[in-house]
This record gives C-alpha cells, structure tokens and sequence, in this order.
C-alpha cells in the first residue's frame, strides 16, 4: 500500500467520521474531495483503484462552465467509502469514552517510521495476531502532542512519540502486552531474533514501548506539575538574585586588630609596588631574587611578583628625558604589609646606582584599580595575611611613612 491510499484510509477512517461532522454530512451522500495528499486527485484515485477497490467509491465531479466557478465546485473526483451507510447507522454507539479506551501513547518510534505513513506502516508490521482483511483498517487516528510552547498554527511534527487511536482492544491489548512501557528488556525468549520482522527488529533496538492513553494523561498532569513548579523556582531565584543585597563584611579574626578597622578591607592597604623600566633580558625569578634580598627576613614578605614575560613590556621613547630609547619591562611587587612595602623601598633607594629601574607605591585609586583585578581568591588571602601580622595600616593614616616620590638617578 502505498502512501495515498494509506493517507486517504486514514482520514476516511471511522473515527474521523464520527469526530468530523462535515465528513458526515447527509446532503453529499459520503462523498467528499479527497486532498489527503500532495498528488493530483487523478493520481490518488488511480492509486486507490488500484490497493483500495472494495472499500471506496468515486465520483467525478463536471464542471458548469455557464455559472460562476467556486473553489468548492472546482471539478475533479469525489470519493467515499462503500459502507459510508453502515457506519453512520454505528455512530449512537460511539463516544469518547469508546476511543479513548482505544487510543494508546507509543514512544521511541525508529527514526526511519516518525511519519504518519511510517507509523502506519510499522504498527501494521507489529501487530501479528490478526491475519484477516480487516487489519489495514485497525489504525483510526494518529495524533502529535504539541509542545507547549508551539502557536496554535504549528503544523503537528513526530518527535518521537504519538497518540494512536486503534479499532478494537485487542489490537490494543495485544500492543501494550508486547511492548510494556517499563519493560527492561527486549521479549528474546519468545521471539528470537530470526522470526522477528524487520520493522519489529528496529523497533526493538529504539526501544519502543506504548502506554495506555488513561496512564498516560496521569503521567502528564504529574509532568505539567513539575514543570510548572520547575519554572515558577526559577522566576523566584532570578527575581530574587536581581535585587540588590547588602555586602557582607567580616570582622577580624584577631583580637587585637587595628582600631579603627571596624569592617574586614576588601584589599590590604599600601602593599603594592609597581616597579618600571625593568631591563628586558629578565625574568620572574631574578627579579624576586633581587628584591627578595632588600628585605630583613628574605622572600617571606614578597609574596608575589606579579610579571609574564613578553606581556609587560611598553616602548619608551623619552623626548627630555636623559633614559636611553629600547624596551622597558613593568611589573608589580605584592607584599604582606605596608612596612613590609616601605622598607623594600628605602633600601632599594639606599642601593641603587647607576640602574634605571625606580619603584613606586601604589596608592588611592590606582591601587584599588590593580586590586580588582586581581581574582577574588588571592585578594582575601591577601587580607588575612596583613590582618595575622596586626600592621593593616587605612590608605589615610600614618601619613609621615610614606615614601618619597619616585627619583631618578643620572
């Protein structure tokens, strides 16, 4: 069978007619213009001609050129199925309830059957306990959940999972017995892999399975729920995190912390040397050796020279100034505290000769800029290293140990 005539005996199924008043309507006698497919009307009769001769009529349609022409009365073949009559005389014994214990939830179609003829095709090869005619009209419906998000003119697409409407509950029995929904593994002692179809194969390997549509709709308000609850925590923690909160702020850990350091700094004060016009042909190591041995207890107290080789270098061109022209290296010298900072100063001022190299504290705004660039991690152990050795000294304070302004020698 091929797809017209599969698309067409879907949508003049049973259940379309009994759902679908205008498909019942009395005064066309149960024929209609079939657009179930994307052929011409020629080629879908020609097909159900062909696979489908004793289940539909057709009739063509001749066209009055003396009256105006309407797209209703456009020509062509109408079609309608041989027990058009039979099946409304059933129509009082439907009702919902009637489909909706016939209707099952598949999930885990293969990729190669995610089509409403694909599915047909493959619920047709699984059901194998009914051998007469009447199988290829078992499937009366197939139906694609939408996303919840989707406008409401989104063409329906497989993702995978579909609600099918079948005929009888045998059929359906015979589905949910065969393909359970917490089913762990495949039904090998049964049916070994050579007597299994090859739809059945590749249905096995996706791990289709079906739910009753009854279990189903539970499992869905117990989705719809979470969901919402889901989104619902979501939009309370960003509400809740755009709001300004206070900062936090720590009291010193040692008791007898400065005075006047009521709250936690957020960088320790004056314990930053930036040091320019560094020859070149340095690198980080022989410059914390050279700065390391300027201080009273060694490298202890210079805790970081924060210097990459290649990145920190600015071309110096000096108009009045007496500095040879060339490349120049600048670099910073992190230190615990702020006498530490002052004595690396004097005595590299008391020692320099004939060196271009001259250093300088930073302070005020320059050095709160370099400490926010600094990763907050560093920045705290930094604090708490000034704050064990009680010398936190605020920017504003001790004003007559400030160093010098930076000199040159000549």
């Amino acid at each position: 069978m091929n797809s017209a005539t599969t698309l067409t005996r879907l949508a003049f199924s049973v259940y379309n007619l009994w759902s679908h008043p205008q498909l019942r309507d009395p005064n066309r006698q149960g024929f209609f213009l079939d657009n179930a497919s994307s052929l011409t009307e020629a080629s879908i009769v020609k097909s159900l001609r062909i696979h489908a001769p004793d289940i539909f009529d057709f009739r063509m349609v001749v066209i009055d050129k003396t009256r105006i022409r309407r797209a209703s009365n456009a020509g062509g073949y109408e079609v309608r199925r041989k027990d058009w009559a039979e099946i409304t005389q059933r129509f009082p014994t439907f009702s919902p309830e009637y489909w909706h214990t016939r209707t099952i939830y598949i999930e885990n179609i293969p990729i190669s059957f995610r089509s409403i003829v694909g599915i047909c095709k493959l619920l047709h090869a699984l059901i194998t306990t009914k051998e007469d005619d009447d199988d290829d009209d078992c499937i009366q419906n197939i139906f694609f959940p939408p996303h919840y998000q989707d406008p409401p003119e989104a063409l329906p697409k497989c993702k995978g999972f579909a609600l099918v409407t079948l005929s009888d509950l045998s059929t359906v029995s015979c589905l949910l017995t065969r393909f359970p929904y917490h089913a762990r593994s495949p039904e090998t002692d049964e049916n070994p892999a050579s007597s299994l179809s090859e739809e059945e194969l590749e249905a096995r390997r996706a791990g289709f399975r079906t739910l009753s549509k009854e279990r189903w709709e539970v499992l869905q308000a117990e989705y719809v729920e979470y969901r919402d609850h889901l989104l619902h925590h979501i939009a309370t923690t960003a509400t809740s995190s755009s709001a300004p909160q206070p900062q936090p702020q720590s009291q010193p850990t040692q008791s007898n912390a400065h005075a006047c350091a009521e709250t936690w700094p957020w960088y320790p004060h004056g314990c930053v040397i930036f040091a320019r016009h560094v020859p070149e042909d340095t690198n980080k190591t022989a410059l914390r050796a050279e700065f390391s041995a300027l201080l009273a207890d060694g490298s202890s107290a210079l805790n970081y020279v924060d210097y990459t080789k290649g990145l920190d270098s600015v071309r110096f061109v000096p108009s009045h100034m007496s500095f040879p022209k060339g490349t120049y290296i600048q670099c910073y010298l992190r230190l615990t505290t702020r006498d530490d900072a002052l004595s690396l100063l004097r005595r590299f001022e008391e020692r320099q000769e004939e060196k271009v190299i001259t250093l300088e504290l930073l302070e005020g705004q320059r050095e709160e800029l370099y400490w926010e660039n600094v990763p907050e991690k560093v920045r705290t152990l930094a604090v708490q290293r000034a704050t064990q050795s009680q010398i936190i000294t605020p920017p504003d304070e001790d004003q007559d140990s400030k160093p010098q302004k930076k000199r040159r020698r000549r």
